[in-house]
């Protein structure tokens, strides 16, 4: 990873940190709560790290990192001109980027849920939790339809 970050410049190397960060975040959280404070939420933590992944945009990384990280999507907002089929796409590539970045998660699914009129559709992520008591169906609904 070292030659991968020394053909960037300066701030690459500021998001390279922003993004490992993001990788170890379950890690961090659960050290957090290990500390006395409010029991560690599991499935809350998955949501947050799956709200993560989403807010990471392919514009903000450097030409050829978004493919090499596997990390980074249009935005959903964008979408919404290009009608079903692109959003479609975008569902595909978010179950790619939470397969590769989320290992809390098996059996993922990103489903695109039609919405009544006036009303924007809406992505679901649906998945297999690996909690400490065993598999749980974990459910998940993007905030705003994307």
């Amino acid at each position: 990873m070292a030659s991968l970050l020394s053909i960037y410049t300066l701030p690459s190397v500021d998001l390279w940190f922003r993004l490992v960060r993001l990788r170890m975040m379950y890690l961090l959280e659960r050290i957090e709560c290990a500390g006395g404070g409010l029991p560690f939420d599991l499935e809350a933590a998955v949501a947050q790290q799956v709200a993560r992944l989403v807010a990471v945009h392919d514009w903000e990384l450097p030409p050829g990192l978004a493919e090499q990280l596997g990390l980074g999507l249009p935005s959903a907002v964008d979408l919404g001109h290009d009608g079903a089929a692109s959003l479609n796409r975008y569902a595909a590539q978010l179950e790619q980027v939470i397969r590769r970045h989320e290992p809390r998660l098996a059996d993922v699914r990103v489903l695109v849920h039609a919405a009544a009129a006036h009303t924007p559709p809406r992505l679901v992520v649906e998945a297999t939790l690996a909690a400490e008591q065993g598999p749980q169906p974990f459910r998940f609904t993007l905030p705003g339809g994307s």
